[in-house]
């Protein structure tokens, strides 16, 4: 674009004159960028830029930005209007650079536009015909406008004017229009080379409305262009109007397309819910579906770490290469250890029977190859069985239990002997050292000594019970000693 000076001089190069021209370039182009790709779930505007007359998107729409959010090609046409090329549209300069098939205004009864086919320029329709409204032009609202009276002749030229063109150029043909007559509006049209562009236009009201009109051509090969607004009222009255601001200007339009693709999220699995016992041991989560992957509550891809007891919910984010982004869940179930119980310590006789019973849970194995709740025979001495036990969730612990089998006690008792009928003997029963808490020596019935007199025939034996109070202890007695009421201390019975 630049400022182009105009000097004229007369033959004698002693009178000169100039006239400033601004020539401007419209030379730009658009982007709406390169082809992108977008996450389902997200949009993207698409934005030509500013500064343009006009927008037209593939859609129709005609904002300056779009909004997209499904896959597609879409384009834009911006437009930028060039410089008015009509010369005194706006009828500043009067009467000037224009043809007409009317004649000016002669005068009449009404005024000076009494009669039809004649045209004025002025800056009221008042001021030219007594019918007609005082109205100010469009402009500026104090300016110049070419008022009418249309005749009932169609196709004569209102206005015209050539101009030299660029071929394969839009141009856009315009003007205001104000009418003066509701039952007979202005019936007009635009002309180019001879051709009727677009259809026939009419003004919706009467009165000081300015309404506008335009048309778009093609200059196509053309290099001219005379551009004309014709009437087509047949009309005998009415069809009076005023014409304001008319250009003809080319519409410089630049076009571009893009290509925006969805692209589907992914989808993300954090895995199956665990269920985990709380004796320590690790969970390990690992996220997929995707390319990258982030978690919450500190805890890092495919790596192990201990989940606290109870339930815990963690999400994981998973990201593409695309940057598509999309979470999942899972729940750690970390329960308690069910609290086992083997039962109370026992002490048996060697060759007894024992029966254990783990508690606390729903399954037992104890050590030894002893089963639960399974009388077996324990060897002589101490000896500790640990139980196993596992609840419904799968979580087990274990619990101890000490059987101490003791020895049976040796008892010596009287050797057989013979008597004679009415001598008596003395029977006892020896322990060999062991302290026992109570003798009982039974025949018909029980005696509480260690020693008994007698003199009947038969069978004696001897039931020893009492406690250890502490391993070959010597008992301090003689053969008639009975512990009577006062017992060691006891340690344990066994029987």
């Amino acid at each position: 674009s630049s400022d182009i000076i105009l000097y004229a001089y007369d033959n004698f190069l002693t009178c000169s004159d100039e006239e400033p021209i601004t020539i401007t370039i419209n030379s730009t182009s658009i982007s709406l960028g390169n082809d992108t790709t977008i996450c389902f779930g997200n949009s993207i505007t698409l934005d030509p830029g500013s500064g343009f007359t006009s927008y037209l998107w593939s859609d129709n729409s005609t904002n300056q930005t779009l909004n997209v959010s499904s896959s597609g090609t879409y384009s834009v046409d911006v437009t930028n209007y060039g410089l008015n090329m009509v010369s005194n549209g706006d009828f500043e300069l009067g009467s000037q650079n224009f043809n007409t098939s009317y004649v000016p205004g002669n005068g009449g009864a009404w005024g000076l536009l009494s009669n039809e086919g004649t045209y004025a320029v002025t800056t009221s329709p008042s001021l030219v015909h007594n019918n007609f409204a005082p109205c100010a032009d469009h402009t500026t609202g104090s300016g110049n406008m070419l008022v009418v009276n249309g005749s009932s002749i169609p196709n004569q030229d209102i206005w015209c004017q050539t101009f030299n063109v660029t071929p394969n150029t839009d141009f856009e043909f315009s003007t205001w229009l104000m009418n003066f007559d509701a039952i007979n509006p202005a019936e007009l049209s635009f002309y180019i080379n001879g051709v009727q562009i677009g259809p026939n236009f009419n003004p919706l009201n009467a009165g000081c409305t300015w309404e506008n009109f335009f048309e778009t051509w093609n200059s196509g090969a053309n290099t001219t262009a005379t551009i004309c607004i014709v009437n087509q009222s047949t009309a005998v009255g009415g069809n009076d109007f005023a014409l304001d601001d008319i250009s003809f200007t080319p519409l410089c339009v630049y076009t571009d397309d893009i290509v925006v693709t969805v692209q589907q999220l992914p989808i993300v699995s954090a895995g199956n819910d665990v269920q985990q016992c709380n004796d320590g041991s690790t969970v390990t989560l690992t996220g997929s579906g995707a390319n990258v992957y982030s978690w919450d509550n500190g805890v890092l891809n495919n790596t192990p770490f201990v989940a606290p007891l109870g339930t815990s919910t963690y999400t994981v984010t998973g990201t593409d290469l695309i940057g598509c982004v999309n979470t999942d869940q899972v729940d750690v179930v970390v329960t308690p250890l069910p609290s086992i119980d083997a039962g109370l310590d026992q002490i048996v006789c060697d060759g007894f029977s024992v029966l254990v019973n783990g508690s606390g849970g729903v399954n037992y194995s104890w050590s030894n190859s002893i089963l639960d709740n399974v009388l077996f025979t324990p060897p002589l001495g101490t000896t500790t069985y640990t139980v196993t036990g596992t609840d419904a969730n799968g979580c087990d612990n274990t619990d101890d239990l000490n059987i101490t089998v003791n020895p049976l006690p040796i008892i010596d008792m009287s050797l057989d002997t013979s008597i004679c009928n009415g001598n008596n003997v003395e029977l006892f029963a020896d322990t060999n050292g062991l302290l026992v808490e109570q003798f009982t020596m039974t025949f018909d019935a029980a005696f509480s000594y260690s020693t008994i007199n007698t003199s009947l025939p038969g069978n004696y034996y001897v039931v020893v019970s009492g406690t250890y109070t502490a391993v070959g202890m010597p008992l301090i007695r003689d053969a008639a000693y009975n512990f009577g009421n006062n017992p060691p201390n006891q340690a344990f019975d066994w029987k």
